[in-house]
């Protein structure tokens, strides 16, 4: 199964909005269903979310919340999207790891 990351904050506007009304669309909420989530807290200052929130910036150059990221399987990075309102443009997003 395709990994879907989903970075994160405890006190993060935009993250708490796509989490209750991006990711409960049925369209959206079908797709993640076929992903293995993780979900990446980084705005706090536990050695947990500083952890994170370094692995998010070496790894995507970002720190921006939300960030979504989409692995294969096979480890093979597919995509990261940044918070949207567009239903469809995030759909699409999901969709680069859904095609086999």
């Amino acid at each position: 199964m395709p990994i879907f990351i989903d970075f994160t904050g405890y006190s993060c506007t935009n993250c708490k909005w796509m989490e209750r009304n991006m990711f409960t669309k049925e369209e959206i909420h079908s797709r993640l269903e076929k992903y293995i989530k993780v979900k990446l807290y980084t705005d706090r200052r536990t050695e947990e979310c500083l952890s994170n929130r370094k692995l998010q910036e070496s790894l995507y150059g970002s720190i921006e919340l939300p960030l979504y990221v989409i692995v294969s399987s096979d480890g093979q990075h597919l995509g990261t999207k940044t918070f949207t309102r567009n239903e469809k443009e995030f759909s699409d997003f999901l969709d680069k790891g859904l095609i086999e």
